[in-house]
This record gives structure tokens, C-alpha cells and sequence, in this order.
């Protein structure tokens, strides 16, 4: 029950950029729409927040046959972060 109790809980607490990621074959979260805008509303308190659908994936996006294209994306996304001015610098 994990995505539905603890989830909703713990996300407005996340302060830094979160980058959301599902599969397009996933079968544990919904893919749809209306769920990625849910899921986006709970991080309410992150400085930035993207959601995408990874093609021709499951939900382990780490084993599946373009997992490196997949960490390559996720290492442009920690790129950008590391690249945006802090916010606690002003």
C-alpha cells in the first residue's frame, strides 16, 4: 500500500528537484495524465519537479533494454540541477 499511504505523506516534505520517471509498460504505477499531474500536486514544496514517460520500458527502467539511455537522462537532469543557480545564494 505503499503508493498510496506512505507516498502522498512523505512527498510535500521533498525540498529538492525531483525528476518522476514511469515506464511506458508499468504496471505497478498508472502512466496516464491525470496521474502524473496527482503525483506532481504532492510535491508541492520542490523547487522543480518533471514527470515523463520512458518508452519501451517497464517499471524497473534500470534493467530493461535501454537502461542506459534511461541513467544517461537521469544524469542530464542531476546536470541541470548542479548547473541552475542556488537559490540560496541570493
Amino acid at each position: 500500500n505503499w503508493p498510496h499511504r506512505y507516498f502522498p505523506e512523505l512527498a510535500p516534505a521533498v525540498r529538492v528537484p525531483v525528476r518522476f520517471t514511469i515506464g511506458e509498460f508499468d504496471r505497478v504505477y498508472r502512466g496516464d495524465d491525470d496521474n502524473l499531474a496527482e503525483i506532481a500536486e504532492m510535491f508541492d514544496q520542490a523547487p522543480v519537479f518533471i514527470s515523463n514517460r520512458f518508452a519501451d520500458a517497464g517499471h524497473n527502467l534500470s534493467l530493461g533494454l535501454n537502461a542506459a539511455d534511461y541513467h544517461r537522462s537521469v544524469f542530464g537532469f542531476v546536470d541541470e540541477c548542479a548547473a541552475a543557480p542556488s537559490r540560496a545564494a541570493g
